[in-house]
């Protein structure tokens, strides 16, 4: 019986230790989820204290030139759009393959969707143009 006792005895620490060591790792845990809260609002504890001290810049306002300027398009559907919408006389996929080395496929069905949602046509066959 005294050894059952102590067994239970001895477990009896042991959990209390582990308990201990949890608690010690989810406070760390929270501390951690806190920082990366406060890094994606833009922030650690120290930039808060110097944004608070330091004076607020003001906005440069932009012309609708700038603003509307030459930018390259990110995703593949946006390149191809932009190539059809550049050109004069329209665009060919020998002319879309070539600017963008996107293979026939992917520019047939690049295509297909552009015409599904209305951005572009096609006046005569192989050629597309802005809608």
């Amino acid at each position: 019986m005294k050894e059952l006792e102590m067994l239970f005895k001895t477990m009896s620490e042991g959990l209390k230790t582990l308990s201990k060591g949890i608690d010690a790792v989810s406070d760390r845990l929270n501390d951690l989820a806190k920082q990366q809260k406060m890094a994606a609002a833009g922030a650690t504890p120290k930039a808060k204290a110097k944004a608070k001290s330091a004076p607020k810049k003001t906005a440069r306002k932009t012309s609708a030139k700038q603003a509307a300027g030459p930018r390259k398009p990110d995703t593949a559907i946006g390149s191809v759009y932009h190539i059809v919408a550049r050109s004069k006389k329209g665009a060919t996929t020998a002319t879309i393959k070539q600017k963008t080395g996107f293979d026939d496929k992917k520019i047939h069905n690049i295509i297909y969707k552009l015409k599904k949602q209305g951005r572009i046509k096609s006046p005569q066959k192989g050629v597309y143009v802005k809608a």
